[in-house]
């Protein structure tokens, strides 16, 4: 610490010189008081002059000075900071004897000092007293204790010359402007975007800029804080434009209003703070007239009060520019958007490591959260959509009816989802208040809430801040699950019991899959005359009868007689050349709510019903037209045996391969894949816990089974079964036709041996030359339709087991593993590789087979052929 006076008085020197910065006036006085502490007797000397009276002479100093040497240092700043500096210096002679420190710091400049003899401030005596006081100050050792008489440097009150009036003139003007004052005020009007004397507005950019006339008289300094402080009153400025409802700059919705109040609220704030500045600034002016007119020019100083100074609104404009700067860049970032994407735009700003931006967001967040969950609340309590700004992440489309509610009409809007939502989250949100708007709208239970939503509504209404912090709360995402799970199985509840789902959905895989197949076997018995009729003459009210005399004959008369008041048989529009079979069909009408949540998956039972019906037309022609001919026509034909023996034979053979390809896919279809993936699926929906599960459940069921019933096949694998049931087709009128010439054959013989007995009888004894001539004629005629009927069938063969390559082929090549055993059982003896030599290729058919056998287990990059696991309704 420095305790040499000569030092002390250096750096005072300095400072009153402006060779350093004034900021340094605090310390160098703090040495200058523990001088004097320690040295109480060093400076005495009885005429000290007032603090005021120097400070009044260091400031008249400074301020002529700065016209000779254009120094920054003017005396309205150094009175600024000397006063600043001893605010908290209670000892009167104390402040004295620093004020004379100061002042004999100017007295060695002689230009200085013959300004102040001239105006009258300084005599000759004065003169040389100082440079007696420098002689024994530089004679004295510094560590010595010694007595320093300053000048005795006064204000002459009974000097009459001009130049001391006009100075007392002069300084009380200075007194009446107060320079300072007008500066504050002006500071506090920039805070609030307002022009003054000092600063300008561009109308354009919205800044504000200094007015050169003006600002001229003003220290660097000062300038520079009157531009920061303008800032403040641009951020003012853009809050103002971003809290307009209409300006086009704002956040838009419910939502945005929201946001909109709370900037008001911040920005109210910030108005109340500068309204306590101003009521403070003119407080102060108002006491420093009153002062000034109770103590007069002399000594009105000492009793001035403190006054609010620039530095002073500088140290509290860092916060309140902060927080604006932090308002406007959220407000900005926020410009344009509206709901859960505002929300999302907002909470971007949260937990940044930034105290300040979390306190101004987290603010902004509760804000627009407050409507946010009231429409949350609303939805999952009452099934209601309160959202008149289209900003709910939940949308209820009003061009969709009713009838629709389930699948379509209730929709996420993904770009409204708040970032603190997840995405499942969101979808137990929509699934409650569907739910509950299930239960009122369609099921008739107009009053029905979710049960027990008190945890629900604590959170939305007095914790809803904890939504939207980190970590997650946890009673929040609970009470969304609990309702979820309240409502989910009330709805279940409703649909399994009163209204019958799962018996509707045993019901259709009954009867619209073909699942009982004693009905399905009485019931084409019944309608076969019908079935072969032209598509044109089949009616449906002949139907009709038919149906329930199957019901009755089969087992299916045990079943629920509502289950059965569903089903009915339709008769489609036929186009030309179909008959029977191609425009009969079943249809299951569900009813009431099962209809809606079934409504989807119903032309998909359609679709499948087509490919099973016609499997089941191809058996039906397989066993009860050309088996059952063949077992028949066997003995009756046995007279011309020898004759058509290598046809039957051939015909027999052709039979047993195209019997064995149809009875295989229809086991195939019928059981392993329907009835063990529906053995598969009633275990799974004995667990299922909401309504969705068991229409997913069911959805993916039927999605496997059309893919493994051949409905959603690939064109190729279509136009394989077609070829096969085409063959079929020919193959019962050809057989047909041959049994027609056989039985014609066999009917020529027994005339031609009826008409030799006869003419024996008569005493003939024989026949015709005309007659044998045609009777031979007719033999030769009916051998060349029996070689003709072979080359049919070996025609038909052919084409046959072209399909049957093509589609072994198909089904090796699949990426279903079922489908790929599927093929490997129908070619269990490798018959049809050894005729088809693309069955036998490489990475085809072979390697498919030893994938198969070897197990499921190879990379699904491992090349173009291998083997991937197909999910099965087991496996979901």
């Amino acid at each position: 610490m420095n305790t040499n006076i000569m030092s002390i008085l250096e750096e005072l020197r300095k400072i009153i010189n402006d060779e350093i910065s004034l900021y340094a006036l605090d310390l160098v006085l703090n040495d200058a008081m523990q001088y004097i502490e320690m040295h109480p007797n060093a400076l005495d000397y009885p005429d000290l002059q007032a603090e005021v009276d120097c400070i009044y002479k260091i400031k008249f100093v400074l301020d002529k000075r700065g016209k000779f040497h254009k120094t920054n240092l003017c005396g309205d700043r150094f009175q600024d900071f000397f006063l600043m500096t001893c605010h908290g210096i209670e000892d009167k002679r104390m402040r004295d004897m620093l004020a004379n420190m100061l002042l004999w710091c100017l007295e060695d400049e002689p230009e200085l000092i013959e300004l102040l003899v001239k105006v009258g401030l300084m005599t000759v005596s004065d003169i040389n007293q100082i440079n007696s006081r420098e002689e024994h100050m530089n004679t004295s050792p510094s560590n010595s204790s010694h007595i320093w008489r300053p000048s005795e440097m006064r204000l002459n009150g009974d000097c009459s010359d001009e130049s001391m009036t006009n100075y007392i003139a002069k300084l009380q003007d200075e007194r009446k402007e107060l320079p300072n004052h007008e500066l504050v005020q002006n500071a506090i009007y920039a805070f609030l975007g307002i022009p003054g004397t000092y600063l300008l507005k561009n109308g354009k950019t919205n800044r504000m800029s200094l007015n050169e006339e003006t600002a001229a008289q003003l220290s660097r300094a000062q300038c520079g804080m009157l531009m920061r402080f303008s800032e403040l009153g641009y951020y003012h400025d853009c809050l103002v434009q971003h809290s307009t409802q209409n300006s086009g700059a704002n956040a838009l919705g419910t939502l945005g209003l929201a946001f909109i109040c709370q900037l008001k609220l911040l920005l109210n704030r910030y108005h109340g703070e500068v309204a306590q500045l101003q009521d403070v600034h003119s407080s102060n002016r108002q006491k420093l007239s009153d002062v000034y007119a109770k103590f007069g020019d002399c000594c009105w100083s000492n009793e001035k009060p403190h006054q609010l100074k620039l530095l002073t609104l500088l140290a509290w404009s860092v916060g309140p520019l902060r927080q604006l700067q932090l308002l406007n860049k959220i407000a900005t970032h926020c410009h344009w958007h509206k709901g859960g994407a505002l929300v999302s735009r907002v909470c971007e700003f949260l937990y940044n490591g930034d105290p300040i931006l979390d306190e101004v967001s987290g603010k902004l967040m509760r804000a627009c959260c407050a409507p946010l969950m009231h429409m949350i609340s609303t939805w999952m309590i009452d099934g209601r959509v309160e959202d008149v700004d289209n900003e709910f992440f939940i949308e209820s489309l009003v061009e969709i009816d009713n009838n629709r509610l389930w699948y379509d009409k209730i929709q996420l809007r993904p770009h409204m989802l708040p970032s603190f939502i997840s995405k499942q989250l969101a979808e137990k949100i929509l699934k409650t208040g569907k739910n509950v708007l299930f239960m009122r709208k369609i099921c008739g239970m107009t009053n029905h809430t979710v049960k027990h939503p008190e945890q629900l509504r604590d959170i939305i209404e007095n914790r809803f801040f904890e939504i939207f912090s980190k970590p997650h709360n946890a009673d929040w995402v609970l009470a969304i699950e609990n309702c979820y799970a309240e409502s989910s199985k009330q709805v279940l509840d409703i649909m399994v019991g009163p209204h019958k789902l799962i018996g509707h959905l045993q019901g259709m895989r009954r009867y619209l899959l073909l699942g009982q197949g004693d009905f399905v076997n009485i019931f084409i018995e019944k309608i076969k005359d019908e079935l072969d009729k032209v598509g044109s003459n089949v009616y449906s009210y002949n139907l009709c009868s038919m149906l329930d005399a199957a019901l009755r004959g089969a087992n299916a008369h045990h079943d629920d007689p509502e289950i059965m008041e569903h089903l009915d048989v339709v008769v489609r529009t036929p186009y030309p050349g179909d008959f029977g079979w191609d425009v009969i069909s079943l249809l299951y009408s569900v009813p009431g709510p099962v209809s809606m949540v079934l409504e989807p998956v119903m032309p998909q039972y359609k679709t499948l019903f087509k490919p099973l019906w016609r499997m089941k037309y191809m058996e039906f022609i397989l066993g009860r037209n050309v088996w059952k001919e063949q077992t028949r026509n066997a003995k009756a034909l046995w007279a011309i045996h020898d004759e058509i023996s290598a046809a039957t034979y051939k015909l027999h053979l052709f039979t047993a391969e195209i019997m064995h390809f149809v009875h295989e896919i229809l086991y195939h279809v019928l059981f392993e894949v329907i009835e063990c993936n529906w053995t598969a699926l009633v275990k799974r929906l004995k667990k299922a816990s909401d309504l969705d599960e068991i229409l997913d459940l069911h959805a993916k069921f039927l999605d496997i089974v059309s893919i493994r019933s051949f409905a959603k096949s690939s064109q190729a694998t279509r136009c394989c079964l077609e070829t096969v049931y085409i063959s079929i087709m020919h193959l019962d009128s050809t057989q047909q036709l041959f049994y027609n010439d056989c039985f014609m054959e066999i009917a020529a013989r027994k005339h031609m041996e009826d008409s030799i007995a006869e003419s024996e009888r008569a005493g003939r004894f024989g026949v015709t030359t005309e007659m044998m001539t045609q009777r031979l004629e007719e033999r030769k005629l009916f051998k060349k339709k029996v070689s003709m009927f072979r080359d049919t069938l070996d025609s038909l063969a052919i084409n046959y087991r072209d399909a049957i390559g093509a589609f072994l082929l198909e089904l090796n090549s699949s990426s279903d593993t079922y489908l790929r055993m599927f093929g490997t059982r129908l070619d269990f003896n490798e018959f049809y590789k050894k005729k088809d030599i693309n069955l036998c290729k490489p990475l085809t058919f072979e390697l498919m087979r030893l994938s198969s056998v070897m197990g499921d287990h190879k990379s699904r990059t491992a090349g173009r052929f291998s083997i991937r696991h197909n999910a099965t309704l087991a496996d979901f």
